[in-house]
């Protein structure tokens, strides 16, 4: 995957249910779209997910139906795992979100697993200021909370919080972090591997929306 500059605009396409660039000014992305089976929406089974009521994550191999993840409750947002109603929610604001949004938990009602092999298009390594040094594996279509604001990375200038796609984000959206703060996207990156990497994918609920690696991501 490739960026290039870094000023874009984005308006609501009610036919694809997602955000796209409509007024892209000097930059470019370029790269293969993912078509690959499997589910397209899930996290490296080493990714650490953020557990209620400890400072420490466990990995995603590592969880199990019932346990109690640390999770949100977004003003507004659609109780629903339908990605055409909850990709419609937005808001509209500087960066700071934390009025929008109240910590919660939630228990994992089912685990999905699948493999993919090194070859497979689809798997991205995202990198981000969470306090960690390792990257996040992820697959291309696992929307996280992501703010799109100005070209200048100013936090206090209008923006826009939503659901993106891991394939999507740009390098100048904002995260979500646990303690309610943007937090900056070092670099995301095609993954290319050497081995074939697991990946989960939870059911939440009540709270549709968990932590992974300290980062805010859905169902």
């Amino acid at each position: 995957m490739k960026w290039i500059n870094t000023k874009v605009e984005f308006a609501w396409d009610s036919k694809k249910q997602k955000y796209v660039e409509t007024d892209v000014q000097g930059y470019h992305y370029s790269g293969p779209i993912a078509q690959c089976g499997g589910p397209t929406e899930s996290f490296g089974a080493g990714e650490l997910v953020s557990i209620s009521g400890s400072l420490e994550g466990i990995s995603h191999a590592s969880m199990s139906v019932g346990d109690v993840l640390l999770s949100a409750n977004i003003t507004g947002l659609p109780d629903t795992d339908v990605a055409s109603e909850y990709l419609l929610w937005n808001y509209t604001g500087s960066a700071g979100i934390s009025s929008q949004v109240t910590l919660a938990t939630s228990s994992v009602e089912s685990i999905t697993t699948h493999s993919r092999a090194p070859a497979d298009a689809g798997m991205y390594s995202l990198v981000c200021e969470n306090g960690r040094t390792d990257d996040i594996l992820v697959t291309e279509a696992h929307p996280l909370l992501v703010w799109s604001g100005s070209a200048d990375g100013n936090v206090t200038g209008s923006g826009i919080w939503y659901f993106e796609y891991a394939e999507d984000i740009h390098p100048d959206f904002k995260l979500l972090s646990s303690s309610l703060e943007p937090i900056d996207i070092t670099s995301i990156t095609e993954f290319t591997g050497s081995v074939t990497q697991s990946f989960f994918r939870f059911d939440v609920e009540p709270y549709d929306v968990y932590f992974v690696e300290g980062i805010l991501v859905h169902n």
